[in-house]
């Protein structure tokens, strides 16, 4: 038998890693379904039903804030989690996780292994939720 060479995937072993020396905790993750007309002509999001993943939450510095071109007004955290989330796109809402304080962070930018490694990591934005 020949040698074979062992393959890496960019992401190997990165989201255990975060999993390990930051810690995971389990919040709601809320997948976007799709928008509707309301009464009035505004367009609505509608979200499927949540269910219990583990995350990663990482805080976005806030000197990262003007490299990353991001709203100094708004609070940014960085999630990282073994599902394939939707990013916001044209037409489309990106997923959104609620954590166990309640608070609800929308994605707002996602890098996503899922394909080639089973996780994601997401740029997500607090909502407030009406």
């Amino acid at each position: 038998m020949a040698n074979q060479e062992l393959v890496m995937f960019p992401g190997a072993g990165l989201l255990a890693d975060a999993f390990t020396a930051i810690g995971t905790l389990i919040c709601d993750y809320i997948p976007w379904k799709t928008r509707s007309l309301n009464d009035v002509g505004q367009w609505i999001s509608l979200y499927g039903t949540a269910s219990q993943v583990e995350i990663s939450l990482q805080a976005v510095e806030r000197e990262m804030y003007v490299e990353m071109g991001l709203d100094l007004q708004k609070n940014y955290v960085m999630i990282y989690a073994n599902i394939d989330a939707e990013n916001i796109d044209r037409n489309v809402t990106g997923d959104r996780f609620k954590l166990p304080d309640g608070k609800i962070y929308q994605i707002e930018s996602l890098t996503s292994w899922f394909l080639m490694d089973g996780w994601m990591s997401a740029l997500c934005i607090k909502v407030e939720i009406p």
